[in-house]
């Protein structure tokens, strides 16, 4: 049996030392009288051979031996080290062994029931309760075996939806997948995704697994609905070779899909990360469409040079894009079809391909927060660090709601600071207008002529006809030149007259007049239109699109100002803008809310990974109740294996009386369900006055281990919630038909909670059975 002892300093006592530790160590001793006070002959030890001491006195070492304690001698110096001897011949290869033979082949099932009709060694993963299992052959009978599955948290989580550790995530470094049914990201359809020419889709992708024989992995696609597909790529080996596919449809549906593989397999490596490519030119000028694959091996930012997959496919015959409604899948090609297994680090779409494509949709998995649940994708417009940049594609504008303040219908003054590629741009692009077709919604709009003119285009009843005015020459600016360009109205000139200028300027301040004066017969305010202000497109980024780089944009309700600040009801200055800024307010006293519209499309992670409840509580009602300020409420509950949280959660049904904030802390409780110690996560929500809703807070993540523990919730003002009341009753002493524990709480003015808190002092019971529960929380099973 092992010996074992427990010192209680850093200094071992003469009563603690004995010869068991003696032999063991080197013992230090002041001299060998010192010594010998501990070992036979004058202490309570006995001395056994081979111990090694320390005398202090003569600075010797000493190994006792049969005769006697003998000093150690010094060792000598290391001699030279003498010459590598030849290598020795390599001796002959063994004979190889014969090959044995090729096991079945096994498949994998997702499904709520068993399959019928299993082989040896089929794998089903049962989708209902997150147990995975294999059909086993133990020599007598076969049988579904469950697998080892620690990810599945069968205490914690309700029987509806059990805790699926194993489900999509954000790792800090990628999307993690599982091959799992309903996980994946998202992201919304926009104009900006409806591609129906010629497209590239580029990804860094790796697989858990090599992709066996009749393996379809489905890597990201518009597809999804019955009609309205788009595209989407995978990969699969049909059971000759590994190919990547690019899959579109001109109509939407299934039927007329376009089908094109690669002619090489791209070679997968299980856990190594690798880079795709496919573009697909949808007509080369000779009645062809062109498709191209592409790896590349693992590099952190989109490699500079590829490798041709195989050969380039050409196919007699033009195509085109269907402008379907789907949002894109990544992971997966829609919300039912079970995803990738492996990780997700990065996916690219741009309209158009081999340089000249715009990206339209670039969501970097691998630089995301860890466990976050939401996040903004980039794509080549929106605010970068020049000011706002877009690029002529569909859907892609800023804009801010119509107000009493944009709602002018005399004179105006619009400036615009602008960046043009080519200042004789095709297309007619707009720089600012509130300007609708549908429902005779039409303003005003100033924009660009492709002679390189200024236009200016107001309606005095919201429909044709539309006033135009001009400038009367070109602003003959280089390509490229950042310039300003303004344009100002005075609807009636006291002359039965409306007069329009145009100007330029270098800096915003001093301006140079554009050609001469427009002046035009007649008077004509301008429409109230309830259109938003569009910026760099009209018509809700259909029409006019800017291609271009906008750094600021100012709005005066009056004629011809000497400034920018009289009468000024908007100034957006798209320069001053954090970079990915997705919404801002202008400076003006309308403090509009500026949106940068598919700019940076959300992207979304679908995840079973999480569970919203009260950890190991079933719900026995769901109710409403008052939540009273100045009382710290305890929600008692107990995790029986390592469980993560990150966010709080509540509903409230009945706003408070005035903006509140509603303070949480969560605590280990003591055996009475007490809290204890230092607070484990402590945040708070804010709810404004009336306000109803879900109110979501995600915290930094914390990990519970086994043990019980206490939620507080206290609010500033009170409100009414939605309460969720778990069967797991506590009674108070005295039992009775109104026993049952319902609340614990304490008086306490609201705050933050901190470390150390006061108990809780009074209980509440009542006939309901099991604890009110005021807020829930998220959590998953600890990795």
């Amino acid at each position: 049996m092992a010996q074992f002892k427990k010192f209680t300093s850093e200094t071992i006592e003469s009563a603690e030392f004995n010869d068991y530790i003696a032999s063991q160590v080197v013992g230090t001793f002041d001299s060998a009288a010192a010594r010998s006070a501990y070992f036979a002959g004058g202490g309570a030890f006995t001395v056994t051979e081979g111990m090694v001491t320390y005398l202090k006195d003569t600075g010797e070492f000493q190994v006792y031996k049969s005769t006697g304690w003998t000093t150690i001698g010094a060792a000598g110096p290391t001699g030279p080290q003498g010459p590598t001897g030849p290598q020795g011949p390599t001796g002959p290869a063994g004979p190889t062994g014969a090959t044995g033979p090729t096991g079945a082949a096994g498949s994998y099932t997702v499904s709520t029931t068993a399959p019928v009709s299993p082989t040896a060694n089929q794998v089903w993963f049962n989708s209902d309760d997150g147990r995975t299992y294999i059909y086993y052959n133990d020599g007598n009978t076969s049988q579904w075996v469950e697998f080892g599955n620690a990810n599945v948290d069968d205490a914690i989580g309700s029987a509806a939806r059990p805790l699926l550790a194993d489900g999509a995530y954000l790792s800090g470094s990628g999307l993690v997948l599982s091959g799992i049914a309903s996980n994946y990201a998202s992201t919304p359809d926009s104009a900006a995704l409806d591609i129906t020419g010629d497209i590239e889709i580029v990804a860094r992708l790796s697989l858990d697994s090599a992709v066996g024989t009749g393996t379809t992995i489905f890597v990201l696609g518009k597809w999804g609905g019955a009609s309205s597909r788009s595209f989407y790529v995978k990969i699969e080996n049909g059971g000759d070779v590994t190919r990547l596919w690019l899959i579109t449809t001109p109509d939407g549906t299934n039927g007329s899909r376009v089908e094109t593989s690669s002619t090489a397999d791209p070679a997968f490596v299980a856990g190594i990360p690798k880079w795709i490519k496919i573009t697909l030119d949808v007509n080369d000028g000779s009645g062809n469409r062109v498709t191209k694959f592409y790896t590349a091996n693992d590099q952190p930012t989109e490699p500079s040079s590829w490798t041709q997959l195989g050969t380039t496919v050409t196919t007699a015959g033009t195509t085109s894009i269907f402008a379907g409604t789907d949002p894109l899948w990544v992971g997966g090609i829609s919300a039912t079809t079970p995803t990738m297994d492996g990780t997700f680090n990065r996916a690219i779409i741009r309209n158009g391909y081999d340089g000249a494509g715009i990206t339209v949709f670039d969501s970097d998995f691998s630089t995301q927060t860890a466990d976050a649940l939401a996040f903004n994708a980039t794509s080549d417009a929106g605010i970068k660090a020049d000011g706002l940049v877009l690029k002529g594609v569909v859907g892609q504008y800023a804009s801010a709601p119509d107000s009493a303040a944009l709602s002018i219908t005399g004179d105006i003054d619009i400036k615009a600071k602008v960046t043009l590629p080519d200042w004789t741009p095709a297309g007619a692009p707009l720089f600012v207008g509130k300007q609708q077709d549908a429902g005779n919604q039409q303003s005003f709009y100033f924009f660009m002529y492709n002679d390189g003119r200024l236009g200016f285009r107001t309606s005095a009843t919201g429909a044709a006809p539309i006033l135009e005015n001009d400038s009367t020459v070109a602003t003959g600016f280089a390509d490229g030149a950042t310039k300003w360009v303004r344009v100002t109205l005075d609807v009636d000139n006291g002359s039965s007259q409306r007069v329009a200028k145009f100007y330029t300027s270098d800096n915003g301040t001093s301006w140079t007049q554009l050609g001469t004066t427009v002046t035009t017969a007649g008077v004509a305010s301008i429409f109230n239109a309830s259109s938003p202000l569009e910026i760099g497109s009209r018509n809700a980024g259909v029409n006019n699109l800017m291609n271009g780089t906008i750094h600021e944009v100012i709005i005066q309700s009056a004629y011809d100002t000497a400034d920018n600040t009289t009468s000024l009801v908007f100034d957006a200055d798209f320069d001053a803008q954090a970079i990915g800024t997705t919404s801002f307010v202008e400076s003006s006293s309308n403090a509009a809310i500026v949106t940068m519209q598919n700019t940076n499309p959300t992207v979304t992670i679908n995840t079973t990974r999480y569970s919203y409840g009260i950890p190991n509580a079933q719900s026995g009602t769901i109710s409403t109740a008052s939540l009273a300020s100045g009382s710290d409420r305890y929600q008692r509950f107990t995790v029986t294996k390592p469980t993560v949280v990150d966010m709080v959660l509540m509903e409230v049904t009945t706003g408070p009386a005035s903006a509140a904030t509603v303070y949480f802390g969560l605590y280990a409780a003591d055996t009475n369900f007490q809290p204890t110690g230092n607070v484990l996560l402590a945040t708070d929500i804010a709810v404004g006055t009336s306000a109803t809703g879900v109110f979501t807070k995600q915290v930094t993540p914390v990990t519970l281990q086994p043990g019980a523990y206490l939620l507080a919730t206290n609010p500033s003002v009170t409100m009414t919630v939605r309460t969720l009341i778990n069967g797991g009753s506590a009674m108070v002493s005295t039992y009775g038909a109104s026993g049952s524990i319902n609340t614990l709480s304490r008086t306490r003015t609201a705050a933050t909670f901190g470390n150390n808190p006061s108990a809780w002092n009074t209980v509440t019971a009542g006939s309901t059975v099991g604890s009110i529960n005021y807020a829930l929380l998220r959590w998953r099973a600890a990795s």
